[in-house]
């Protein structure tokens, strides 16, 4: 309700950029379980209300018109939970020939000392991002890692992430 009435004063502005400034507004009246959760976004230095929902929910669609800033957004909100930390954000652009191979693991050619080509099974850029982020956790490096899909709905998904859907 609070929402609608809202929505009908401001039509300019996005729904989840509504509910994340209700959701800040809604701080105020937390319990004191609900602020221990809040306290941990301070432990992150976490300042945009959007980074606050990426660290609870882990995913994030961000939508609207062309040019209005959803990648810059993506990208200041990746910079601000890795603390500007280039090797923790990964990045890929969406298009129609896009597939499984190009962003998990596929066979690519490979050219063999001889001039010959051969096939060999190679990492796609989703799967040797994932390596870096589990390499890092192991040695006690870095903790927050994000990937940003760019233009998502330009790819056919089913074909992109394949059986790793059932999984996101």
């Amino acid at each position: 309700e609070i929402c609608q009435l809202v929505l009908q004063k401001y039509p300019e502005l996005e729904p989840s950029l509504l509910g994340s400034i209700l959701f800040e507004y809604s701080t105020q009246f937390l319990d004191e379980n609900e602020k221990k959760e809040e306290k941990m976004s301070l432990e992150y230095k976490v300042y945009h209300p959007l980074s606050q929902t990426l660290l609870q929910s882990k995913n994030l669609i961000l939508r609207g018109a062309p040019g209005t800033g959803k990648t810059y957004l993506a990208k200041e909100i990746a910079k601000e939970l890795t603390d500007g930390n280039e090797d923790q954000i990964g990045f890929v652009q969406f298009h129609p020939s896009y597939d499984y191979t190009d962003f998990v693991e596929g066979l690519r050619p490979i050219l063999v000392n001889d001039g010959q080509i051969n096939f060999g099974l190679q990492d796609g850029i989703f799967k040797k991002f994932c390596q870096k982020a589990r390499d890092a956790k192991k040695t006690g490096g870095q903790d927050n890692f994000v990937f940003i899909i760019d233009e998502i709905n330009r790819g056919e998904i089913s074909k992109i992430f394949g059986e790793l859907f059932f999984s996101i």
